[in-house]
């Protein structure tokens, strides 16, 4: 055994020198290196222009050489330091660290152009503000630099020749320069975008002595001016970004969040349709992305737009941010089904086909995962509304092919009318995705359909059973839909009640560290008596109710919980008899509106043994035909057909015996959280005490109450006098004209505001 073997060390600098390793940092195999360089030229064109020309030079079976011009104010910085940018030994620097939904993202780009030249031959020229540059990149890492003449126009030209042969390096160029038009994004990065781990490693990388408050107000969307300074607020005042610690950079990202409204999917842009396509059709999205330290989750939202194309042999495309994608997304075929793997997709798409057109899928977002340095996306996040889409998609392209003959169609019946319109409907209820509906409302944006084709009236309650056959397909909710609250959610030791409606569960937030056990009661009479004895807060036990059968939203409340890294327990307790021993199974089961879920339902009864053993009283009932009975009751499936005993057959106080008995029996104890989080507790309550202490002995020691009494005095008299000339009344009444969304205090306070200033 060699007892002295020897050490290599490599610089990351020197992968892009040799065309093997180069492959690895650029992301993609050799032969697509052409195409890569030419992509990465265009975006970079693009970013500063969005009037962008690519074309050959000339093209031989040796080398490839190619133009791209953009009609920007040119690159800034002196001879050497524009050679500086191409050059694989600089340092990777990004002015794209900031999440955006524009192209790129890790300011590997021109190390990848450079890496071409070296490995493979070539040679590269700039011409930008006044002169022609010709760039010679080393080896060594260093790229030399000489002019070679003078560049009249304004724009910039970078003319490059690549070794080697290859089939067509501009088509990925071409591609993203037609991706152009639209909206674009016009705000600027949001807090809800980072998650403890990035915004921290965000504010450690910005380069230069810039300040917190600096940063946050230049960058982030709703933080500028004041708002700025009640984020980061004395306690970081006059702070550099770099020196800013986790913790510290938590409180940071919590004030913003506090302050800044998120940004919807609607706001990011989009590209519309393009010349060609046969169909286009756009899904809204966000999806969470989790710190594994730190605790606070992104929330990034998506604009997912798809073409379809008669093109039956042209490739199908995956975009992000307006840039064909350097991974491979296959999308197959077949006569009832679509296929996709890559790029972290790999699913069936339920769909019968009349036809197999080429479909287009862009991607608009301020932060896309990545799997590797070539950019390639990792798209399971977006699973769920591409599949959504691109079956809305083949729905749109059906509908303008030919109808069948007249012998041989087959009547259009409610269900078929409900699924062709089901787009067009929920467009016209929700304004094209900005605002929410009810299912009523878009019972009545399908009704004149139904009238129309069939002459009928069509019945609600099969148009519900219809919307849920149609949100059992995919897994998901209608988009925007809402649906009352028919429940609620009771928290121990917070004194606070939750309505479970549809709205108020996509905004919940688990408290940390309140409870560890959930109790689902059927009735939520039962919950005013168990909060008089405090029964919730001595068993760290939330309670849940949803009048009966479990709606919508109680289920997405347990799914939700199921996910958060805390342990949960879910129980459940329900009257002796059928219907509610199905109240149980619904809760664990898959039920039409969505796959089976990962949550465990631990079943209290009340079962027919035990009830009749404590004596209480059976009631007759008679159902009009068989009832199901859950798993597990089998045996008295017989005797729930004819008798039934209600929870509320016990007396207050020997329910809270039999439910406590229950909880202890099958549950874990009280809420103790680890050492590290017991010990941060502890002194985050010792400094607020502390403060408060100080605070306290300051203000008596600077006789602070009776200063502020003394310049009060001083001060009103001139603000009073300026009230007295201004017409309150006329003010007002001009702002709420104005600002409709104001009411007169906050219009009076404006008013204040601008006479003795503050917020």
């Amino acid at each position: 055994m060699n007892q002295n073997p020897v050490i290599f060390k490599n610089e990351d600098w020197e992968l892009f020198c040799n065309a093997n390793t180069l492959s690895q940092k650029a992301g993609v195999p050799k032969h697509k290196i052409g195409l890569l360089v030419a992509k990465e030229l265009t975006d970079n064109a693009l970013d500063v222009s969005g009037n962008v020309e690519i074309g050959y030079i000339e093209k031989d079976y040796s080398s490839c050489s190619f133009f791209v011009k953009n009609n920007g104010s040119g690159i800034p910085g002196s001879d050497k330091q524009i050679a500086s940018l191409f050059s694989v030994k600089r340092p990777l620097l990004s002015t794209k660290k900031i999440r955006l939904p524009s192209r790129g993202a890790l300011g590997n780009g021109l190390r990848v152009v450079t890496g071409a030249i070296i490995s493979y031959g070539g040679s590269l020229e700039v011409a930008t503000r006044g002169r022609i540059l010709k760039l010679s990149p080393q080896e060594t890492g260093e790229t030399l630099f000489e002019r070679i003449g003078k560049y009249d126009n304004n724009d910039t030209l970078i003319k490059i020749r690549i070794n080697g042969s290859w089939s067509d390096p501009l088509d990925w160029g071409r591609l993203a320069s037609c991706m152009t038009g639209g909206e674009h994004y016009k705000g600027k990065t949001s807090p809800y975008w980072y998650d403890s781990d990035s915004f921290y490693a965000l504010l450690r990388s910005v380069q230069g002595n810039i300040t917190i408050r600096e940063f946050i107000a230049k960058n982030f969307d709703g933080c500028s001016g004041r708002k700025a300074g009640n984020i980061v607020s004395d306690d970081f005042s006059g702070r550099i970004t770099s020196t800013i610690t986790k913790e510290e950079s938590n409180l940071i990202l919590k004030k913003a969040r506090l302050i800044a409204k998120e940004v919807k999917p609607n706001r990011l842009g989009y590209v519309g349709d393009i010349e060609g396509s046969i169909a286009y059709h756009t899904e809204n999205h966000v999806f969470e992305m989790y710190s594994m330290k730190g605790g606070i989750k992104a929330k990034i939202p998506a604009i997912i737009e798809f073409w379809a194309f008669y093109e039956h042999e042209a490739d199908n495309k995956f975009f992000v941010n307006r840039t064909p994608i350097t991974g491979n997304v296959e999308v197959k075929f077949w006569e009832k089904h679509i296929y996709l793997s890559g790029c972290g997709l790999s699913c069936y798409i339920n769909k019968k086909l009349r036809t197999y057109p080429t479909i287009w899928v862009n991607v608009i977002t301020p932060y896309m995962p990545i799997t590797t340095d070539g950019k390639e996306p990792d798209f399971h996040y977006l699973a769920g509304p591409i599949d959504q889409g691109i079956k809305k998609l083949i729905n749109k392209v059906h509908k303008q092919l030919p109808k069948e003959s007249k012998c041989k169609e087959k009547r259009s019946t409610v269900k078929d009318i409900v699924k062709n319109y089901l787009d067009d409907a929920i467009a016209k209820t929700s304004g094209n995705g900005q605002y929410r509906y009810s299912l009523r409302q878009l019972f009545y944006a399908i009704r004149p359909y139904v009238l129309d084709e069939l002459g009928q009236e069509p019945d609600y309650n099969y148009f519900t059973a219809v919307i849920t056959e149609i949100e059992s397909e995919t897994g998901e909710d209608l988009p925007n839909i809402y649906r009352d609250s028919r429940g609620t959610l009771l928290h121990p030791h917070l004194e606070d009640k939750m309505p479970l409606g549809t709205l108020s569960v996509e905004n919940y937030r688990r408290p940390e560290y309140c409870f560890n056990k959930i109790l689902y009661i059927e009735k939520e009479g039962f919950f005013e008596f168990l909060k008089d004895v405090k029964w919730a807060e001595m068993h760290d036990c939330a309670l849940l109710s949803s009048k009966g059968f479990a709606n919508r939203a109680t289920r997405d409340l347990l799914d939700y919980l199921a996910k958060t890294e805390e342990e949960i327990e879910f129980f459940c307790i329900h009257d002796c008899d059928a219907p509610g021993t199905m109240i149980y199974q619904s809760l664990q089961e898959e039920t039409k509106a969505r796959k089976a879920r990962n949550v465990k339902i631990i079943d209290l009864g009340l079962a027919p043994k035990e009830a009749q053993e404590m004596g209480l009283q059976v009631e007759k009932v008679k159902y009009g035909k068989k009832q199901k009975v859950a798993d597990g009751y089998q045996e008295h499936e017989e005797w729930l057909q004819n008798n039934r005993i209600e929870l509320n057959a016990m007396v207050t106080p020997i329910f809270i015996d039999w439910i406590t008995k229950k909880i202890t029996e099958h549950g874990k104890g009280k809420v103790i959280p680890s050492q590290d989080i017991l010990k941060k507790e502890a002194i985050d309550k010792a400094r607020e005490k502390l403060v408060e202490m100080v605070r306290r002995k300051i203000e008596a020691e600077l006789k602070i109450e009776e200063r502020i009494e003394r310049e009060f005095r001083k001060l009103f008299p001139e603000v009073n006098a300026k009230l007295a000339d201004i017409d309150i009344l006329m003010n007002v009444k001009s702002r709420l004209a104005e600002h409709p969304v104001l009411n007169w205090r906050e219009s009076v306070n404006n008013i204040v505001t601008s006479i003795v200033g503050g917020n």
